[in-house]
């Protein structure tokens, strides 16, 4: 009797702590991501790709309420005058690349690229996110971007001149990027769909004539249902020595 009320103080704990768990991880969904939503701000990724005019940003959402913006990007064709030249911390790199930032109801008043630790900001910044995979004139590419108002930029935490306040909504250490890098082979797709097709046309018609009631089960199938019940068989068999042992103790 002792052994069956300790187990279920155990699973009850279990329970608890479960529930707590998950009420802090929803409590945790953030103060940012709240403000965007109550305060009826849109999230948007602005690039090269829509020439950053006002009006063209494409939308970020976040409909399942984990505090992450989201949106898959998908570009047909990269177009040649795509790929520009690429600062960091406002001075040239050098370097080319696809760019893009995410900013907040379509302007520029709050926006986020990469982090400028000489002018110590995150958002508003003369530099861009920037795909850093090769991206060439004429690739179809795919790409997810984020704003993620659970963490803070990194970057900017790392900064001793930093000032957080946690209980208010902080803009700047919003922290934005992209991942899903993709790039999509349009002529191997091209090329499956015409074998398929193909094969599809000369096949011959299948046998319709077994009857489905005396059809034999794949051996897969046969398989996985003896094991299933060698499984069940076994749990029952355990369960009976256990209630056996409990009852001979007491």
């Amino acid at each position: 009797m002792r052994n069956s009320k300790v187990l279920k103080i155990a699973v009850c704990s279990a329970l608890v702590a479960s529930l707590v768990a998950t009420a802090a991880l929803s409590v945790s969904a953030s103060k940012a991501t709240d403000k965007i939503k109550n305060e009826g701000h849109t999230v948007g990724v602005s690039g090269t790709f829509t020439n950053w005019e006002a009006g063209k940003d494409i939308p970020m959402n976040d409909d399942d309420g984990d505090g992450i913006w989201e949106a898959m990007i998908d570009i047909p064709s990269v177009e040649a005058d795509w790929i520009t030249d690429w600062n960091k911390d406002d001075k040239p790199t050098g370097e080319q690349h696809f760019q893009f930032k995410v900013r907040l109801d379509n302007s520029w008043n709050e926006n986020w690229a990469n982090y400028e630790p000489e002018h110590c900001r995150v958002f508003d910044c003369q530099c861009n996110l920037a795909i850093k995979e090769d991206v060439q004139p004429g690739d179809h590419i795919k790409f997810r971007v984020f704003l993620d108002t659970n963490q803070m930029n990194p970057d900017a935490v790392a900064d001793p001149n930093a000032d957080l306040d946690p209980s208010e909504v902080e803009w700047e250490f919003l922290y934005a990027g992209y991942d899903q890098f993709e790039k999509v082979d349009d002529s191997a797709a091209t090329e499956s769909s015409t074998e398929t097709s193909t094969e599809t046309s000369t096949a011959a018609p299948a046998d319709t004539t077994q009857d489905k009631d005396t059809a034999t089960p794949a051996t897969g199938d046969t398989t996985s249902a003896i094991a299933l019940v060698a499984v069940v068989l076994a749990s029952l068999g355990t369960a009976v020595v256990m209630t056996k042992k409990a009852s001979s103790k007491n």
